[in-house]
């Protein structure tokens, strides 16, 4: 093998090398679970709670910024993210976990009828009413 062959050959591969690591970096899990939280940090910022008939104070919908409507006891998967309600006599409570969390997703959230927004920073635990609270100051991703 001729050495202009075997520099060629160490050319294309560093070459070949140079394009694939950008598109596999630009193409992380990464990407996909901050994009999914973007979503689901809209989707609970505008959420409206439906209450039953007539003047019951019980909450038995609530519907998020994407039209969504969640329901209690019904958990739904959007972007990503296992969607649950909870509703009970004085208010409700969202939870919002990663389905696989790191990849689908990268905090877990909270939010309830006073329209706090909570997020838990530690990947894999489940935000809560004790969770920091999403805005300013917040951190928006890792």
């Amino acid at each position: 093998m001729s050495s202009d062959f075997r520099n060629a050959s160490r050319v294309i591969g560093v070459i070949g090398l140079a394009i694939l690591v950008p598109i596999a970096i630009f193409l992380s899990p990464m990407d996909s679970a901050k994009k999914n939280q973007i979503e689901v940090i809209k989707m609970l910022s505008v959420a409206k709670p439906e209450f039953g008939p007539g003047r019951s104070p019980q909450v038995w919908t609530v519907t998020l910024g994407n039209g969504i409507a969640l329901t209690p006891g019904a958990a739904r998967v959007e972007a990503g993210y296992l969607l649950a309600l909870h509703a009970g006599p004085s208010g409700f409570t969202i939870t919002a976990d990663p389905v696989k969390p790191g990849k689908t997703g990268i905090f877990s959230f909270f939010r309830d009828e006073t329209g706090s927004l909570r997020f838990e920073p530690q990947i894999g635990r489940s935000a809560s009413i004790n969770s920091r609270l999403w805005g300013a100051g917040a951190v928006e991703s890792r």
